[in-house]
């Protein structure tokens, strides 16, 4: 399912003012080009720098892949060398909790981006997504950054699972913007909830596919069982033979044991 693109009004202005020109090439003033595959989808500030929180498509439920920026007010000096840290935080009337999360690696791409993770276990339908981000520049200070009010779409990309005390989110997404008739390569990520409220990626376990066509009852042939790949994702192809609704089913193993079987619906 193709999902529209919308980018945050403050975000745009602040683009918009410092440069003049595109806004999917240029933060600023212009001198810290970016590439077009990502878009500023919100921006926080302290005393003496910004941080551009940066998607290729709206915040949703389920797996997000996400990019920070960091510059310096005064000069638009890009910071390369950093840790950075996330604290996602839906805030409901009846509480709050975080989401599983990967937090990037010490040292930004070619573009000054930090690549990082969200997977959102819900929509902002029931709440406020929020997300602290901390900056520690090498050799530096520490930063904090507050981007409040995240837009999150509701998305049938997430499932949940209940084992020997355990909760486990399970989220499937298809690899392409939309699902077709044929082979559709796909990732799922798997991660354990903790007594503390953070969540452990699971890299053991054995997932198999079970695809129904919902209103002939058949499954499909071809399909391959997603195998670990890295950190809490796994990838594996599901085979979605004939246009209509379908039922994805996953069941999801460790050590052989039954964790349960997760339910995600598309129609091609």
């Amino acid at each position: 399912m193709k999902r529209a693109w919308v980018v945050s009004t403050a975000a745009t202005v602040l683009i918009a003012t410092g440069c003049g020109e595109r806004a999917d090439i240029c933060l600023t003033a212009c001198g810290v080009p970016i590439p077009t595959t990502v878009k500023v989808f919100a921006t926080a500030t302290d005393d003496t720098m910004q941080a551009y929180l940066l998607t290729t498509q709206p915040l949703h439920a389920g797996l997000n892949r996400v990019y920070y920026r960091f510059s310096k007010i005064d000069n638009d000096e890009t910071v390369t060398h950093a840790a950075v840290t996330q604290a996602p935080q839906m805030t409901m009337t009846t509480g709050a909790h975080g989401c599983p999360r990967t937090d990037p690696a010490p040292a930004a791409d070619a573009d000054a981006l930090f690549e990082a993770k969200l997977v959102f276990t819900m929509g902002g339908a029931g709440g406020t997504w929020s997300n602290r981000v901390q900056m520690t520049p090498e050799g530096g200070a520490a930063h904090t950054f507050d981007f409040a009010a995240l837009e999150v779409a509701a998305s049938a990309e997430v499932g949940t699972l209940s084992s020997g005390g355990t909760d486990y989110v399970v989220t499937l997404a298809m690899s392409e913007a939309s699902p077709h008739v044929g082979k559709n390569p796909l990732v799922v990520t798997l991660h354990a909830a903790q007594p503390d409220g953070t969540y452990v990626a699971i890299t053991d376990a054995q997932l198999k596919l079970v695809p129904v066509m919902t209103s002939m009852g058949h499954g499909s042939p071809g399909n391959v069982n997603p195998t670990f790949v890295a950190d809490a994702e796994y990838s594996g192809v599901v085979n979605l033979s004939m246009s209509g609704g379908w039922d994805v089913g996953l069941e999801v193993r460790r050590a052989g044991v039954l964790l349960g079987t997760a339910h995600y619906v598309f129609r091609v």
